[in-house]
């Protein structure tokens, strides 16, 4: 019985050792094949050293280079040398579009707000053509010195093209019916034909509207200040100087003083 075993045991281990050869001896089985087909091809076939030192790419297993190129690494972070980072949501679109909302109620605010601003300039304008309608005065009556002097401080200052409104404003500040007020200005550019305008600038006022300035003007102040009420405030400062003086030379005169200086309008 012993004599059995022992024998069995003997066979179990030549099968192993058999098997260990066989399994060392696959790659160069392997490389034979390669080798042979190799051979069989062509381009390799001219000798052993060539075929040794030219077709040595071929030498490698199939089974070894599937493997090889099968390698993944499992190390998460062989790929890259920075470790990964968190997931962040991108609020690049959210951030756009809020920006785009913002842009765009600030152009609807602003658009708004000229909309408004126009609306009260069309109103207040008017307001002051029909006050300036409802003076009266006689017809084809002369102008007094009052009403000359502001008359001529408008044509020779700042403008012989006043807007429809500023002569408005003119009238109702001199207290002279508005159609005499448009004659007297038709009157004196009639006069001064001959003459160019060379010192008229045209622009546009803080309120869009178009003006011709006399130069002097433009270099008293900007385009953009040049607006209703600007102009009304410079009118009025004007005819209330020239009534104080007018005035004072009149009560000089009832006294007997000399009389002082006084602005005379220029023919």
């Amino acid at each position: 019985m012993s004599t059995v075993i022992t024998t069995t045991h003997a066979s179990e281990a030549r099968l192993h050792l058999l098997a260990d050869v066989a399994a060392s001896q696959l790659p160069v089985i392997e490389e034979y094949h390669m080798d042979s087909d190799s051979d069989q091809a062509g381009p390799c076939s001219s000798s052993s050293s060539s075929r040794s030192t030219n077709c040595s790419f071929r030498l490698e297993s199939p089974s070894r280079r599937i493997v090889g190129s099968l390698h993944i690494s499992c190390d998460p972070y062989a790929a890259s040398p920075s470790p990964p980072k968190p997931f962040k949501r991108s609020v690049a679109s959210n951030s756009l579009s809020s920006t785009r909302s913002k842009t765009r109620t600030r152009g609807h605010a602003k658009a708004k707000d000229l909309a408004a601003l126009s609306l009260e300039k069309k109103i207040k304008q008017q307001e002051v053509k029909e006050r300036a309608s409802k003076i009266r005065t006689v017809e084809n009556s002369p102008v007094n010195q009052q009403q000359l002097l502001v008359l001529r401080m408008v044509y020779d200052q700042i403008t012989m093209y006043p807007s429809e409104t500023w002569m408005a404003i003119i009238a109702v500040t001199i207290r002279r019916a508005l159609k005499q007020v448009k004659n007297w200005f038709s009157n004196e550019r009639q006069k001064h034909n001959g003459k160019k305008d060379e010192d008229i600038v045209r622009m546009v006022s803080g309120e869009g509207e178009r003006l011709r300035l006399r130069s002097v003007a433009v270099d008293c102040c900007k385009a953009e200040e040049w607006t209703d009420a600007f102009f009304e405030e410079v009118v009025m400062i004007h005819h209330l100087k020239v009534s104080t003086l007018l005035r004072l030379d009149e009560s000089r005169q009832l006294r007997g003083e000399p009389v002082m200086d006084s602005p005379s309008p220029r023919s």
